[in-house]
């Protein structure tokens, strides 16, 4: 959180953060089963505290729109 908030100290533009789930919506072959297929990306994952973070760093969680 600490290296967030020097980010929107020293870049007051910066209002948006995504993680990785939101951005790399590509789907892969499961390398353990390969007719099934998962998300490539998964991180943070779903114990990053989202909530936590925005709140203290007044960014908004961009979720792009399929």
């Amino acid at each position: 959180e600490a290296l967030l908030q020097r980010l929107r100290n020293e870049v007051p533009t910066l209002t948006l953060i995504a993680g990785h789930e939101d951005l790399d919506t590509n789907r892969v072959e499961a390398s353990d089963d390969p007719s099934a297929e998962v998300s490539r990306k998964m991180d943070p994952g779903p114990l990053f505290p989202w909530g936590r973070v925005l709140e203290s760093t007044s960014l908004t969680r961009d979720k792009p729109h399929p």
